[in-house]
C-alpha cells in the first residue's frame, strides 16, 4: 500500500479551534534560505506537524509536538524559517492543511525575499510550490489577519514582476501556468473591481497586458488573464445574459463562477439549445472553465446523458487539472443511477494504467466508484471483489476515497476489517478514526469496531 494519507479539512478546523496554545503568535522576519532535507529543524518541524494531525488533541502526545513545535518555529535561525516552512507542506493536501501549517510561523512569517526566490526558481521543489500557493492565498480577503497590508502589497509588486519576466518566454509550462493563475486570483481576488486606489493591482494589471501580448499556443494562463481582464474592467459586472453566464465560469471568484454555473442551468431548463453551448466549454483550456462545466451537467441530468456520461469519464481520467477531476465526479456521482456502465473502466485505470494516477485523481475516482456501487447493488460478486481489492490497495494513498468505497460495499468488505483497522490505529486522525468507527466499520461490521475510537 502507498503511503500519503491527509487529514479532512473540517477536522484540521476543529483541531485550531481547540489546540492549546497560541497557534497565532508573532515571529520574528529572517533572511532567505532554501528548503533542503539536510536540514535538522525542517526534518522536525515536518514529524511534528505530522504528529499533531494524526494524534488525539487531548492526548499528552499532541500537546507535547503542538508545544514543541511553537517553540521550535520561535527559535528558528533567521535563515531557516521558509526551508522549515517547505518542509511542511504537503503535496496534494487541502488549502487548509497548509494554510494552518504557515499559521505556526505567525503574521507575516516568512521571509519575502527568500519567498522571491522561489518564485522565480523554475526547478522549485513541489514542497517550494506548495508553500509558494498556501502563502498566496494569505492575500485573499479571507485571511484578513495572516498578512498585513505593507506585505500584501509586496506580494503583488513580486507577482507582477514574475509576469513581466515569464512574458519573455516562448513556452511556458503548464505547472508555472497554473501556479501563476493561482497567485494572480488571491491577488483579484481582494483587490479588483474595489473603490480604493493600489498601485500594485495597476502594476499587476499592466503584467497581464504584457504577459498575454506574446502569443503561445496552448496558452491556458494567457486566456485566463484575457477573461480576468475583461472583468476587471466590469466593475459592477452582474451575469445578466447567456455570454456574461459562458464569460463569469472562469471567474477569480468561485462564489461568481457558481452564479454562473447556477444561471446557465436555469437557462438550459428553459432551452435545451444553450446547453449544446455549455458542451464546448469541456474544451476550453482553463481548468476553471472546464471543471464549471462539469458543474452544470452535473445539475442537468436529463440533457443527453449518452452523451453527457462519457465526457464525464474521460475527464475524471485523462483530465490534467485537479479541480477538473473532483469536479466531473461530483457530476458522475449525480448521475450514479445511469452510470453502472463506467465501474469496469474505472477500475481498470486504478488497476492497470502506468504511470498511476496522483492521490487527488485517485480520491476523485474512489468516492465515484462508491456512489456507483449504491446506486447499482446489484453487482456481481466478481465485480464486488475487483472492487474490494482496489480499496485495500488504495487506502494509504488515497484513505478518503478508499474507505467510502469500502464503506458503500457493506458486509462484502469483511476482509478489508483487518487493513482498515490497522490505518485507523497507526495513522488516521483522530477524525477520521472518527468516521471509521461510526460510519465505515458499522456499515461492515459493527462488531469489529473495538479498539481506536
Amino acid at each position: 500500500m502507498r503511503q500519503d494519507a491527509t487529514l479532512p479539512a473540517m477536522g484540521l478546523l476543529l483541531i485550531l479551534a481547540l489546540a492549546p496554545g497560541d497557534l497565532f503568535a508573532q515571529t520574528g522576519q529572517t533572511k532567505p534560505g532554501s528548503w533542503s532535507p539536510d536540514i535538522a529543524e525542517a526534518r522536525r518541524a515536518d514529524q511534528l506537524w505530522e504528529t499533531i494531525r494524526q494524534t488525539d488533541r487531548n492526548s499528552t502526545e499532541f500537546r507535547q509536538a503542538w508545544t514543541e513545535l511553537n517553540q521550535l518555529v520561535e527559535g528558528l535561525r533567521q535563515d531557516y524559517r521558509v526551508p522549515v516552512a517547505a518542509a511542511m507542506m504537503e503535496w496534494g493536501g487541502d488549502d487548509v492543511i497548509n494554510t494552518t501549517a504557515l499559521k505556526f510561523f505567525g503574521r507575516d512569517g516568512l521571509p519575502l525575499d527568500d519567498v522571491r526566490e522561489i518564485v522565480f526558481n523554475p526547478e522549485r521543489s513541489w514542497k517550494q510550490r506548495v508553500l509558494v500557493r498556501s502563502y498566496f492565498h494569505f492575500v485573499r480577503p479571507e485571511y484578513e489577519t495572516a498578512l498585513s497590508e505593507k506585505t500584501r502589497r509586496r506580494m503583488l509588486h513580486m507577482l507582477a514582476q514574475r509576469l513581466v519576466d515569464l512574458a519573455g518566454y516562448d513556452h511556458v509550462s503548464y505547472g508555472e501556468q497554473r501556479l501563476l493563475g493561482h497567485m494572480l486570483q488571491a491577488a483579484l481576488a481582494r483587490y479588483a473591481n474595489k473603490d480604493d486606489d493600489v498601485a500594485e493591482l495597476s502594476e499587476i494589471m499592466r503584467a497581464m497586458r504584457t504577459y498575454i501580448a506574446k502569443k503561445r499556443p496552448g496558452d491556458a494562463l494567457a486566456v485566463s488573464i484575457a477573461a480576468w481582464l475583461e472583468l476587471a474592467d466590469r466593475p459592477a459586472f452582474r451575469i445578466r445574459n447567456e455570454r456574461d453566464a459562458l464569460l463569469a465560469m472562469g471567474h477569480w471568484d468561485p462564489l461568481i463562477s457558481n452564479q454562473a454555473t447556477a444561471y446557465l442551468q436555469q437557462q438550459i431548463r428553459n432551452d435545451p439549445a444553450v446547453a449544446e453551448r455549455v458542451f464546448l466549454q469541456f474544451n476550453d483550456p482553463r481548468d476553471e472553465v472546464r471543471a464549471a462545466a462539469c458543474q452544470v451537467f452535473g445539475q442537468t441530468l436529463k440533457y443527453k446523458p449518452e452523451q453527457v456520461i462519457p465526457k464525464l469519464v474521460d475527464l475524471l481520467v485523462n483530465d490534467r487539472g485537479a479541480i477538473v477531476h473532483r469536479a466531473a465526479a461530483d457530476a458522475l456521482i449525480n448521475h450514479a443511477d445511469q452510470a453502472a456502465q463506467t465501474i469496469e473502466l474505472l477500475l481498470k485505470v486504478l488497476r492497470t494504467r502506468e504511470p498511476k494516477p496522483g492521490p487527488k485523481r485517485t480520491e476523485s475516482i474512489l468516492l465515484t466508484l462508491s456512489h456507483l456501487v449504491l446506486e447499482n447493488p446489484r453487482l456481481d460478486r466478481t465485480m464486488k471483489q475487483q472492487l474490494l481489492n482496489v480499496a485495500v490497495d488504495e487506502l494509504d494513498f488515497a484513505p478518503e476515497g478508499a474507505l467510502k468505497l469500502l464503506e458503500s460495499l457493506g458486509p462484502f468488505g469483511k476482509p478489508a476489517v483487518a487493513a482498515i483497522k490497522e490505518y485507523r490505529d497507526t495513522k488516521a486522525d483522530l477524525y477520521m478514526r472518527q468516521m471509521i468507527n461510526r460510519h465505515v466499520l458499522m456499515a461492515i461490521d459493527p462488531q469489529a469496531v473495538g479498539a481506536g475510537g
